[in-house]
């Protein structure tokens, strides 16, 4: 029962809640979307949903939270996202939350390709009091009172997830890669496959084969990677002869294998083209 994020719990409550992913009806939960439970109620319909909270900030909605045991003044169980509760979340849709909280870092726009200010929240582990009411919404839940206990940070959360775990997040986010530390090829692949090009550049530590799969499917991949090696972009001209422009400076043997496949490639080389080039490009004008 007990995770290995376990000891971020100390003292708690008679719900314990571990950090893994959760497991229950999404179906069955739909159906009681807009209805106030017990806690009781709410464990024995969902037991496996793994509560969190993912804001770094103690302050949302017009009330400071604290450490330990929060109460909300005048609980309003209706609408979605609206005061009148402590909003939490479960472990499947915690990717919905990644960009809650007031403080922030520098980092990769999540959906785009631009360097942004955007807020990197930690996540937060919570229980709640036996006499807790739950009011249901879509994609979170709203309670009248909670136990707030230790945070970890984001990365530390995925990475101390399994690689199934992982895989499954990236299934339903394939931008959460940004928070694994060191993904392997599956993930790699699996998030490209999803999210084609811009999430390259989410990825920790691209791997040989998953940059290799990227340019077999459109060179123009190169884009999004740091000095790829020699053999990724004779894969990605040979897929997509134009992409040439993305490389910084290629060597006789790429360039080579770009105008081949495309003459036009000429024009869209960095720096001056090979001679060897030149005469190809020269060539197969002749020849056309």
């Amino acid at each position: 029962m007990f995770s290995k994020f376990t000891r971020f719990l100390p003292n708690p409550l008679s719900h314990i809640i571990s950090i893994s992913h959760s497991h229950y009806d999404l179906n069955e939960y739909n159906k009681h979307v807009g209805e106030v439970m017990t806690k009781e109620t709410f464990f024995k319909t969902f037991p496996d949903y793994q509560l969190v909270q993912g804001r770094v900030n103690l302050a949302n909605k017009g009330y400071n939270y604290k450490w330990g045991l929060n109460v909300i003044d005048h609980f309003k169980p209706s609408g979605h996202s609206q005061p009148g509760g402590f909003y939490l979340t479960d472990a499947t849709k915690l990717h919905n939350f990644l960009t809650w909280g007031k403080e922030y870092n520098k980092y990769e726009d999540l959906y785009g390709d631009n360097v942004i200010t955007v807020r990197l929240p930690n996540i937060i582990t919570v229980s709640l009091p036996d006499d807790a009411l739950i009011y249901l919404e879509h994609d979170q839940i709203k309670v009248d009172k909670l136990v707030l206990h230790e945070s970890t940070s984001t990365t530390e959360y995925y990475d101390h997830l399994t690689e199934q775990e992982q895989l499954k997040c990236i299934q339903e986010n394939p931008y959460v890669i940004k928070f694994i530390s060191h993904p392997s090829d599956e993930l790699q692949i699996k998030a490209i496959a999803l999210a084609n090009n811009p999430v390259i550049r989410c990825i920790n530590n691209l791997s040989y084969n998953a940059a290799i799969f990227a340019v077999s499917h459109d060179g123009d991949a190169l884009a999004y990677m740091k000095n790829p090696k020699t053999l990724i972009q004779l894969k990605a001209v040979k897929r997509t002869p134009l992409s040439i422009r993305h490389i910084r400076f290629p060597c006789k043997e790429v360039q080579l294998e770009a105008v081949e496949h495309d003459v036009n490639a000429i024009y869209y080389i960095q720096g001056v083209p090979h001679i060897a080039a030149i005469l190809l490009a020269i060539k197969l004008y002749i020849t056309k």
